[in-house]
Protein backbone atom coordinates (compact mmCIF):
# COMPACT_ATOMS: atom_id res chain seq x y z
CA UNK A 1 0.00 0.00 0.00
CA UNK A 2 1.34 3.41 -0.99
CA UNK A 3 1.84 5.95 1.80
CA UNK A 4 -0.82 8.62 1.93
CA UNK A 5 -0.02 12.22 1.12
CA UNK A 6 -1.34 15.27 2.92
CA UNK A 7 -1.00 18.39 0.81
CA UNK A 8 -1.77 22.05 1.48
CA UNK A 9 -1.29 24.41 -1.47
CA UNK A 10 -0.96 28.16 -1.42
CA UNK A 11 -4.39 29.77 -1.58
CA UNK A 12 -6.23 26.70 -0.29
CA UNK A 13 -8.08 26.49 3.00
CA UNK A 14 -5.66 26.05 5.93
CA UNK A 15 -2.60 26.86 3.79
CA UNK A 16 -1.71 29.64 6.20
CA UNK A 17 -1.95 27.38 9.24
CA UNK A 18 0.03 24.49 7.76
CA UNK A 19 2.79 26.65 6.27
CA UNK A 20 3.15 28.77 9.43
CA UNK A 21 3.50 25.59 11.47
CA UNK A 22 6.19 24.22 9.15
CA UNK A 23 8.07 27.51 9.09
CA UNK A 24 7.89 27.76 12.86
CA UNK A 25 9.38 24.32 13.31
CA UNK A 26 12.19 24.90 10.80
CA UNK A 27 13.12 28.36 12.06
CA UNK A 28 12.84 27.17 15.63
CA UNK A 29 15.26 24.34 14.94
CA UNK A 30 17.76 26.83 13.56
CA UNK A 31 17.33 29.23 16.47
CA UNK A 32 17.75 26.55 19.12
CA UNK A 33 20.68 24.91 17.36
CA UNK A 34 18.80 21.85 16.16
CA UNK A 35 20.12 19.74 13.31
CA UNK A 36 18.05 19.93 10.14
CA UNK A 37 18.21 16.35 9.00
CA UNK A 38 16.60 15.21 5.81
CA UNK A 39 13.86 14.13 5.95
CA UNK A 40 12.15 16.08 8.69
CA UNK A 41 9.63 13.98 10.57
CA UNK A 42 6.71 14.99 12.74
CA UNK A 43 5.08 12.68 15.24
CA UNK A 44 1.69 12.40 16.87
CA UNK A 45 -0.43 10.12 18.99
CA UNK A 46 -3.46 9.74 16.73
CA UNK A 47 -2.03 9.38 13.24
CA UNK A 48 1.03 7.99 11.52
CA UNK A 49 4.30 9.87 11.57
CA UNK A 50 4.54 12.43 8.78
CA UNK A 51 7.60 13.35 6.72
CA UNK A 52 7.91 16.82 5.22
CA UNK A 53 8.65 16.23 1.54
CA UNK A 54 11.68 17.99 0.06
CA UNK A 55 12.52 19.51 3.42
CA UNK A 56 16.11 20.15 2.34
CA UNK A 57 14.82 22.82 -0.08
CA UNK A 58 13.81 25.12 2.76
CA UNK A 59 17.11 25.17 4.67
CA UNK A 60 18.55 28.14 2.77
CA UNK A 61 15.53 30.40 3.15
CA UNK A 62 15.28 32.80 6.05
CA UNK A 63 11.54 33.14 5.48
CA UNK A 64 10.43 29.69 4.43
CA UNK A 65 6.90 30.62 3.37
CA UNK A 66 8.07 33.04 0.69
CA UNK A 67 9.63 30.09 -1.16
CA UNK A 68 6.83 27.57 -0.65
CA UNK A 69 4.01 26.81 -3.05
CA UNK A 70 2.79 23.78 -1.14
CA UNK A 71 3.35 21.80 2.04
CA UNK A 72 3.43 18.10 1.25
CA UNK A 73 3.61 15.44 3.92
CA UNK A 74 3.96 11.70 3.46
CA UNK A 75 2.95 9.03 5.96
CA UNK A 76 5.96 7.01 7.06
CA UNK A 77 6.86 4.21 9.42
CA UNK A 78 10.60 4.73 9.01
CA UNK A 79 12.25 5.22 12.40
CA UNK A 80 14.24 8.35 13.06
CA UNK A 81 14.25 11.58 15.06
CA UNK A 82 11.03 13.53 15.40
CA UNK A 83 11.18 17.29 15.15
CA UNK A 84 8.50 18.10 17.71
CA UNK A 85 10.11 20.76 19.87
CA UNK A 86 8.52 21.81 23.13
CA UNK A 87 8.21 25.44 22.10
CA UNK A 88 6.10 24.38 19.09
CA UNK A 89 3.29 23.50 21.51
CA UNK A 90 2.20 27.14 21.72
CA UNK A 91 2.30 27.48 17.94
CA UNK A 92 0.14 24.39 17.52
CA UNK A 93 -2.45 25.84 19.88
CA UNK A 94 -2.58 29.10 17.92
CA UNK A 95 -2.89 27.21 14.63
CA UNK A 96 -5.82 25.10 15.84
CA UNK A 97 -7.61 28.11 17.27
CA UNK A 98 -7.07 30.17 14.12
CA UNK A 99 -8.29 27.40 11.81
CA UNK A 100 -11.48 26.92 13.80
CA UNK A 101 -12.26 30.63 13.92
CA UNK A 102 -11.81 30.81 10.14
CA UNK A 103 -14.56 28.30 9.47
CA UNK A 104 -16.88 28.90 12.45
CA UNK A 105 -19.11 31.55 10.79
CA UNK A 106 -19.64 29.24 7.82
CA UNK A 107 -20.49 26.29 10.06
CA UNK A 108 -22.99 28.33 12.08
CA UNK A 109 -24.58 29.73 8.93
CA UNK A 110 -25.13 26.20 7.61
CA UNK A 111 -26.02 24.28 10.79
CA UNK A 112 -26.92 26.95 13.34
CA UNK A 113 -25.29 27.70 16.68
CA UNK A 114 -26.64 24.58 18.41
CA UNK A 115 -23.48 22.47 18.18
CA UNK A 116 -25.28 19.21 18.97
CA UNK A 117 -26.75 19.49 15.47
CA UNK A 118 -23.34 19.79 13.81
CA UNK A 119 -21.65 16.92 11.95
CA UNK A 120 -19.45 14.98 14.42
CA UNK A 121 -16.06 16.13 13.12
CA UNK A 122 -17.05 19.79 13.25
CA UNK A 123 -18.18 19.44 16.86
CA UNK A 124 -15.01 17.48 17.66
CA UNK A 125 -12.96 20.42 16.38
CA UNK A 126 -15.01 22.77 18.55
CA UNK A 127 -13.95 20.84 21.64
CA UNK A 128 -10.31 20.90 20.49
CA UNK A 129 -10.45 24.64 19.90
CA UNK A 130 -12.06 25.28 23.29
CA UNK A 131 -9.37 23.24 25.00
CA UNK A 132 -6.37 24.89 23.32
CA UNK A 133 -7.78 28.39 23.84
CA UNK A 134 -8.55 27.88 27.52
CA UNK A 135 -5.40 26.64 29.18
CA UNK A 136 -4.67 23.84 26.69
CA UNK A 137 -6.78 21.44 28.75
CA UNK A 138 -9.81 19.40 27.81
CA UNK A 139 -12.96 20.61 29.55
CA UNK A 140 -15.32 17.65 29.30
CA UNK A 141 -17.37 17.50 32.49
CA UNK A 142 -20.07 15.54 30.71
CA UNK A 143 -19.36 13.68 27.46
CA UNK A 144 -20.72 15.08 24.19
CA UNK A 145 -23.78 13.38 22.82
CA UNK A 146 -23.50 11.59 20.53
CA UNK A 147 -19.87 10.51 20.84
CA UNK A 148 -17.31 12.61 19.00
CA UNK A 149 -14.43 10.53 17.67
CA UNK A 150 -11.51 11.29 15.37
CA UNK A 151 -8.88 8.72 14.36
CA UNK A 152 -9.49 6.63 17.45
CA UNK A 153 -9.66 9.55 19.91
CA UNK A 154 -13.11 9.67 21.54
CA UNK A 155 -14.03 12.63 23.70
CA UNK A 156 -14.93 11.25 27.14
CA UNK A 157 -14.94 12.48 30.74
CA UNK A 158 -11.63 10.64 31.21
CA UNK A 159 -9.95 13.37 29.12
CA UNK A 160 -11.14 16.18 31.39
CA UNK A 161 -8.16 18.24 32.54
CA UNK A 162 -5.66 16.51 30.28
CA UNK A 163 -3.59 18.51 27.76
CA UNK A 164 -4.92 18.94 24.25
CA UNK A 165 -1.56 19.74 22.65
CA UNK A 166 1.42 17.95 24.17
CA UNK A 167 2.63 14.83 22.41
CA UNK A 168 4.75 13.74 25.35
CA UNK A 169 1.71 13.68 27.62
CA UNK A 170 -0.73 11.90 25.29
CA UNK A 171 -2.02 15.00 23.53
CA UNK A 172 -1.70 16.27 19.98
CA UNK A 173 1.67 16.40 18.24
CA UNK A 174 2.55 18.28 15.05
CA UNK A 175 1.44 15.37 12.85
CA UNK A 176 -1.93 15.23 14.61
CA UNK A 177 -2.53 18.95 14.05
CA UNK A 178 -1.67 18.61 10.36
CA UNK A 179 -3.88 15.54 9.94
CA UNK A 180 -6.83 17.17 11.74
CA UNK A 181 -6.63 20.26 9.53
CA UNK A 182 -6.53 18.03 6.45
CA UNK A 183 -9.50 15.92 7.59
CA UNK A 184 -11.47 19.04 8.52
CA UNK A 185 -10.86 20.53 5.09
CA UNK A 186 -12.05 17.32 3.40
CA UNK A 187 -15.18 17.27 5.57
CA UNK A 188 -15.98 20.89 4.72
CA UNK A 189 -15.53 20.11 1.03
CA UNK A 190 -17.86 17.12 1.38
CA UNK A 191 -20.46 19.36 3.01
CA UNK A 192 -20.08 22.00 0.29
CA UNK A 193 -18.66 24.58 2.70
CA UNK A 194 -15.85 26.54 1.09
CA UNK A 195 -14.65 29.43 3.25
CA UNK A 196 -12.51 31.92 1.40
CA UNK A 197 -9.48 32.94 3.44
CA UNK A 198 -8.24 36.49 3.13
CA UNK A 199 -4.67 36.82 1.83
CA UNK A 200 -1.98 36.68 4.47
CA UNK A 201 -0.19 40.02 4.27
CA UNK A 202 2.69 38.80 6.44
CA UNK A 203 4.37 36.97 3.57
Amino acid sequence: MQPKSIVFRKGELFWDEASILVEGVLLGLRHFGGILTDPIRFGGNYCKRLTLANSSRWREHVRVRTAMEECRFEETTIPGPQHDLLFVKCLEQVILGQAYQTVLPHIEKRFGKECKNWPPLLDFCRHIRNGVCHGNRFDIRSPPWPDRTWRGLTLTKALHGKPVVDQQDGGFGVADVIALLFDLRKELERLGINPVQTPDCRT
